[in-house]
């Protein structure tokens, strides 16, 4: 009977031993000189955001040593308490046995019900490094979360498991996660000038910290230290910290690709860790956000917080943001070309509209991307053949009708910027007479993808900016050499730092179309792309305000 018992215990230990590895095996990219190893919001009705729910918020676990209460003030040496009595360190996790309850906790602070600590500021700023060299953990040697956890070692943030070991497969519980994250900001100073909490000891301070900075704040009057912390409560607790050091935007708003976190409370912490690429993801379509999460992970997620996050200089958003976004047709959110789809391309604050242009058999310029009328009103037949009484009994689905381009000019005279594409070079004299008569010179962009139509236009008006616009390779090489287009914008397929580059090399402005994603839009931003045409305004703004 004992063989069989001995046996099931092996078999209990080398499960636990898979735990951290199973983990975190499918998240290993490749960034930095760091093997890159992964353990990632629009708010939904059910998210809040800046509250994490603790797993067992109705359990008040202390620690066994009772002896001693913690120093008043916080030091930067300060370990995630060891048992001095020589006994295994009791730390919270799956292979581990909690701290006893007690029946009341011995705290130097008086506990303060009803009461917030006062606000204190998160500055993040480099680290120095206090232990050069790999670290003495004997327990990491396999482990994929090495590197990561060396880093840790040598700036300070972990001193290890036990002198010799790191535990890189044992969960983190809340207590250690507030030393890990204490450490992280410098290990500031701190004495807290009461307790919130009945269930803290032995993380007392470091937890008041974390709560004064309003990165965590627990289910008051309780912080359940020894509970685990999830992969969505990390991602809770980093974007917080962001925040409050002034290094995210405090009402940002990110998605990621994630199916499981998308009615998950802290659905918009985790698109923030994606957007910083902090995460990859468990796997490219999930997070796991109701997981605990290993030391080896939280190891690699503060290194990349660090680096991408802690030590770079907050960004500062461009004033106009507004200069880098072209309204393709409005807002693709309503008809296009409608009086609504430009109202709210300006409503989310655009400054530049595109109109496309026809002409109907009586000379007049009106503003449609198709030739034909039966898509947008389901009359089969080409503007070029109807006159003007016969357009103007048309209708869109939202009941407006196609409109003139000088309707549009009359809505909103000088407070935009037209972008108005030309067909053909017999367009470019009434286009520019009506320009003239509404005083718009400096409102407009010529766009076409002729030359010679800008051709026209630079022997009308040579000082009309002209946007060439190009869908091959071949188009923008030949478009460079181009004397009359002063913007070449490309094809989003094209759209590459060598042909920005090349554009830029000839003094011309670089632009591409149609850039409708989160993820071409932050390409073009970091390309170094002059403007671009989108269908959605909002989208565009918000992700220049904070990336340009």
């Amino acid at each position: 009977m004992k063989k069989y018992q001995k046996i099931l215990m092996l078999g209990t230990v080398f499960l636990s031993s898979l735990q951290g590895v199973v983990a975190g095996a499918s998240e290993i990219t490749t960034h930095s000189s760091l093997e890159r190893i992964e353990g990632a919001d629009d708010g939904g009705s059910v998210e809040l955001p800046e509250s994490e729910v603790p797993q067992y918020m109705d359990e008040s676990p202390v620690s066994k040593d009772t002896s001693s209460s913690v120093a008043g003030t916080v030091r930067s040496d300060t370990e995630e308490v060891s048992d001095n009595s020589g006994e295994t360190e009791r730390k919270v996790n799956a292979t581990e046995i909690k701290p006893e309850q007690q029946a009341e906790e011995r705290s130097e602070y008086s506990l303060d019900r009803g009461k917030n600590l006062p606000k204190i500021p998160v500055d993040l700023k480099a680290l120095a490094v206090k232990n050069p060299g790999s670290s003495p953990f004997k327990d990491i040697s396999h482990s994929i979360y090495k590197n990561y956890i060396n880093w840790n070692y040598s700036v300070g943030i972990t001193t290890g498991y036990t002198p010799t070991t790191y535990k890189p497969d044992y969960y983190v519980t809340r207590g250690e996660m507030a030393v890990f994250l204490h450490r992280l900001a410098g290990a500031p100073d701190y004495t807290p000038p009461f307790n919130v909490y009945t269930d803290i000891n032995q993380y007392k301070n470091q937890i008041l910290w974390l709560t004064a900075a309003n990165i965590s704040n627990g289910t008051i009057p309780h912080y359940n230290p020894n509970g685990n912390v999830t992969r969505g409560q990390m991602a809770a607790f980093l974007h917080r910290m962001a925040k409050e050091s002034g290094k995210a935007p405090k009402n940002g708003k990110y998605e990621s690709p994630f199916q499981d976190t998308q009615n998950n409370m802290f659905k918009n912490d985790i698109g923030w860790l994606y957007s910083k690429e902090i995460t990859t993801g468990y796997t490219p379509t999930t997070f796991r956000p109701d997981a605990s999460i290993t030391r080896g992970e939280m190891a690699a997620f503060i290194y990349r917080f660090y680096n991408k996050v802690a030590i770079v200089k907050p960004h500062v958003p461009v004033a106009d943001p507004w200069k880098y976004v072209i309204s393709h047709r409005g807002s693709a959110e309503r008809v296009e070309h409608t009086f609504a789809a430009y109202d709210l391309a300006i409503q989310q604050g655009s400054k530049n509209i595109e109109q496309d242009i026809v002409v109907s058999k009586d000379k007049t310029l009106y503003v449609s991307h198709d030739l034909s009328a039966k898509r947008l009103t389901g009359v089969d037949r080409l503007y070029s053949d109807m006159t003007d009484s016969e357009i103007s009994k048309l209708r869109v689905a939202n009941g407006e009708p196609i409109h003139t381009l000088q309707s549009v000019f009359e809505r909103y005279g000088n407070k935009v910027n037209y972008i108005v594409e030309l067909r053909t070079a017999d367009q470019a004299l009434p286009f520019m007479n009506m320009v003239r008569q509404n005083g718009l010179e400096n409102n407009v962009v010529a766009q076409s993808f002729a030359e010679n139509v800008l051709q026209k236009i630079e022997t009308i008006a040579p000082n009309i900016p002209k946007m060439q616009i190009v869908e091959t390779q071949a188009e923008l090489d030949k478009a460079l050499k181009s004397p009359v287009s002063d913007t070449i914008c490309m094809v989003w397929s094209i759209m590459n730092k060598d042909n920005v580059d090349k554009v830029h090399k000839q003094n011309k402005v670089a632009s591409a179309w149609t850039l409708n994603s989160e993820a071409y839009i932050k390409k073009a931003i970091s390309l170094g792309v002059d403007n671009y045409f989108t269908n959605y305004t909002g989208l565009a703004i918000r992700l220049e305000k904070e990336y340009r």
